[in-house]
């Protein structure tokens, strides 16, 4: 998955695959918005950190 950025701004962040296109041409095979992921991620490090203390 990469980041790319959309929206008229460029302020959209999106995480996609690009593997399908970049190796046969086809179209991107799934894609879906950065700021949920990450806020996802964040919850589970900060969660796995507390836990250790």
């Amino acid at each position: 998955m990469r980041l790319r950025y959309s929206a008229p701004n460029g302020d959209y962040p999106v995480y996609c695959c690009r593997s399908d296109r970049d190796q046969e041409g086809s179209a991107l095979c799934q894609e879906v918005r950065a700021l949920a992921v990450d806020a996802l991620v964040e919850r589970v490090v900060l969660d796995a950190l507390m836990s250790i203390r």
